[in-house]
């Protein structure tokens, strides 16, 4: 349906509702996958219909359904994006996002870095949060500084899985009051997670 077969810096806008016949390839440089504000589903980035992309944009006031096994290097977050199946952002979410993520049940949302302290993953029963790198979730983590994304409504059933957090010797410390809890292994890692208190579940 579209193909931009050139090395250049490549814009793909896509407003709720569109519907594209056949295959969409971003070219061999830049190119930006942008979902606009309003109601919409997409699936197939990076594995199906939308290829060659290397920055996810969701605009203010956009809520777009992620509903395939979907993966993309960057993503700028400013809307919702609701995650039905499988989104795996490989290199970074930018810092300056102020939007959600919305992990639906039996969701997986995968992340290598997120240092940015407005975004918001929310969480259903059976959703799960796989960080690739602890030291790149937020900033000053293992401190009492730290500061990143708000995970909401985590509770029995959810899952948080630190991929480069070794479990041996592991100890963790939560302040009920900041919200803040604060791991440390015996391979002198450090990981640090920010829970949204009032969304927290018992147990």
């Amino acid at each position: 349906a579209v193909d931009f077969a050139d090395s250049g810096t490549n814009l793909l806008i896509v407003d709720p509702g569109a519907v594209f016949v056949g295959g969409v390839k971003g070219g061999s440089g830049t190119n930006i996958l942008e979902l606009t504000a309003g109601t919409g589903t997409i699936g197939g980035i990076g594995s199906g219909s939308f290829n060659n992309f290397q920055t996810l944009s969701v605009d203010a006031g956009a809520y777009w359904t992620a509903n395939g096994n979907d993966a993309i290097p960057n993503l700028i977050d400013n809307g919702t994006v609701a995650v039905a199946g499988s989104l795996d952002v490989s290199a970074a979410i930018d810092p300056s996002s102020l939007g959600l993520i919305k992990l639906d049940g039996s969701a997986i949302f995968e992340v290598a870095s997120a240092t940015g302290n407005q975004l918001q993953i929310s969480f259903t029963a059976g959703s799960e949060l796989i960080v690739d790198d602890v030291a790149s979730f937020g900033s000053n983590v293992g401190s009492l500084g730290y500061t990143g994304p708000e995970l909401e409504g985590f509770a029995i059933g959810g899952a948080i899985d630190l991929k480069n957090f070794s479990g041996a010797g592991a100890t963790l410390n939560f302040d009920a009051s900041s919200g803040l809890l604060q791991a440390t292994n015996g391979a002198a890692q450090s990981a640090t997670l920010q829970f949204q208190t009032a969304s927290l579940g018992s147990g």
